[in-house]
C-alpha cells in the first residue's frame, strides 16, 4: 500500500511478468530510474525531470547551483530542501492534479523520512577502523580520536573529570 498523498486512492502492485507498477487503475508505469544525478545534466531521465521540476530556466539554474553545493558538501541533492520545495511548488501550481507526480513526490518524501529517522550513516573516513571492529570516539580535547569503542559489544565511556581522561 502507498502511504502519503495517494494512500486512500490507490493500491500499488508490482507485476514481475510485465515489469510495471500497476497504478492509477489500468495505467502501468515501467519500473526504471526515477532520478539519476550521475550526469552533467541536472538529472535524468528527462521526462521525469519535466514532470517533477518543469523546464523553467531559472529553476534549472537554481537547482544546478544546489547540485554543485550538495556535491561539494557530500550531501544529497535529490533530498535537499530546495529540490523538495521545487517539486511541491510545481505540484501545487498545476490546476489539474497530476496523480503520477503526487505518487513520485510521496515516494521521494517516504525515502526522506526513512533517511532522517531510520538510516544510520557512518562516515567513510572511519571505514578502516570499522573493519577492525572499532569506532573512533572523541571526548573533548584528546586529539582527533580519544579512544576506540568496540562495535561488537557494549563499551564503558567514562565521564571527563578529575579522575578521568
Amino acid at each position: 500500500m502507498i502511504s502519503g498523498p495517494l494512500k486512500a486512492r490507490s493500491e500499488f502492485r508490482f507485476s514481475t511478468s510485465y515489469s510495471k507498477a500497476q497504478l492509477f487503475g489500468e495505467k502501468g508505469i515501467r519500473m526504471g530510474k526515477l532520478i539519476d544525478t550521475d550526469t552533467s545534466e541536472l538529472f535524468i531521465p528527462k521526462p521525469k525531470k519535466e514532470l517533477l521540476v518543469g523546464s523553467d530556466k531559472n529553476i534549472d539554474t537554481d537547482l544546478r547551483v544546489i547540485k554543485k553545493l550538495a556535491s561539494s558538501q557530500s550531501r544529497s541533492f535529490i533530498f535537499s530542501k530546495k529540490v523538495l520545495a521545487t517539486i511541491r511548488n510545481k505540484m501545487n501550481s498545476e490546476v489539474p492534479v497530476n496523480e503520477e507526480q503526487h505518487f513520485y513526490l510521496g515516494l521521494i518524501e517516504s525515502l526522506v523520512t526513512f533517511g532522517n529517522y531510520e538510516l544510520f550513516v557512518i562516515n567513510t573516513t572511519n571505514s578502516g577502523s570499522i573493519s577492525l571492529n572499532a569506532q573512533p570516539f572523541s571526548q573533548g580535547e584528546g586529539g582527533p580520536f580519544g579512544m576506540m569503542i568496540p562495535l561488537s559489544e557494549p563499551a564503558l565511556v567514562l565521564k571527563k573529570g578529575k579522575n578521568c581522561c
